[in-house]
């Protein structure tokens, strides 16, 4: 038991001849000793078994002993899938107690686990295990808060603490250090960030902005996902970066209002829309004209400006009753997700044609 001790502490502080960085995201399946031999007997009648029924013609056995052969076959399956269910009831997580490192020591204390056997009959050893972990005793966990992320990390806690963290610190934080919530994967923190966002706890944008003397993050305003709903596939755990409401840089409109000059942002997609009477003459649109009876209009935005253009375009078709939008995007575009996420979409909505 000693020499196992040790060899699961090295295991849990050593990857080859490393130092372990992840040890938080690790778990040592320890196998009960009293249940080996008894494994180690049953699976060796079933290899018996296994080699008799294949040279049964060279043994004559008569279709009584074959018989007889399949029915012990089957009891020493039943006798090493028991073994292989009650092997496995302990699990080892490395912890932390005084600065040294220790071993938390997980066991089903004859609590009953609803995870037992596949359709194949296989024991389904790291399912079971899970299930102990996650559900029985409450080790891992499948989900934290958003808030616990600040607090965890002491974003903007004052003093040197800057009030933004990178997605990829977080990940290997939580991975990485003794004492945090142990997480089933990285889902887990995409979607707390997603809630974070949402709720205006944080924004996200991408990339490492620099903290400007003013104490808001130098970058531009419309790449800032902030108190809006957003996409799993948004969240990018590895590039992503959070930043709290108060180091967000400021709108475009509390800018002007304080005389600040801001630079001009950039404008990656071109899109022109145009409005008018099917009666009226093609003409090329100009930036902005309106009569009685035509407006055409035409700009260039990047994402987040086109979401607050388009409510006004929804007023407009409801003025007009019909609106003919012409949309033109130029730049290194992704042909699948092109076609999954802009030209499928359309389609069900009968906008274009196939």
């Amino acid at each position: 038991a000693a020499e196992q001790r040790r060899a699961a502490l090295d295991v849990c502080e050593s990857h080859g001849s490393r130092a372990r960085e992840f040890r938080n995201g690790l778990g040592l399946a320890v196998p009960m000793a009293d249940q080996i031999e008894v494994l180690r007997r049953a699976v060796r009648y079933l290899l018996a078994v296994e080699r008799v029924q294949g040279r049964w013609r060279e043994h004559n056995l008569t279709n009584v002993q074959k018989g007889q052969l399949k029915e012990r076959g089957a009891t020493e399956m039943t006798a090493a899938e028991s073994a292989l269910l009650r092997l496995y009831r302990q699990v080892w997580l490395p912890s932390s107690e005084g600065g040294a490192l220790t071993l938390d020591i997980v066991d089903m204390e004859g609590r009953p686990l609803q995870t037992t056997l596949d359709r194949r009959q296989r024991a389904l050893i790291h399912q079971r295990l899970m299930e102990l972990l996650t559900t029985v005793q409450g080790r891992v966990f499948g989900t934290v808060t958003p808030g616990k992320l600040l607090d965890l990390f002491k974003v903007g806690a004052g003093g040197s603490e800057p009030p933004g963290i990178g997605a990829d610190r977080i990940v290997a934080g939580f991975f990485s250090f003794l004492g945090f919530p142990r997480l089933q994967d990285t889902d887990a923190l995409r979607t707390a960030i997603m809630r974070g966002v949402e709720t205006g706890l944080f924004g996200y944008a991408t990339g490492r902005p620099d903290l400007g003397e003013d104490g808001r993050y130098r970058v531009d305003r419309s790449q800032v996902v902030f108190e809006r709903r957003v996409a799993e596939d948004e969240i990018d755990l590895d590039s992503g970066f959070l930043m709290l409401p108060a180091a967000l840089p400021v709108q475009p409109a509390e800018a002007a209002g304080r005389g600040e000059a801001r630079p001009e942002p950039a404008a990656p997609i071109g899109l022109e829309f145009e409005a008018r009477d099917r009666a009226a003459p093609s003409t090329p649109p100009v930036s902005a004209t309106a009569d009685e009876n035509e407006v055409a209009l035409s700009f260039t935005a990047e994402q987040g400006a086109l979401y607050r253009a388009w409510p006004a375009l929804a007023n407009l078709a409801d003025l007009a009753g019909k609106v003919s939008i012409s949309v033109r995007a130029e730049g290194a575009l992704d042909k699948a997700k092109l076609e999954n996420s802009v030209l499928e979409p359309l389609r069900e909505l009968g906008l274009i044609d196939d």
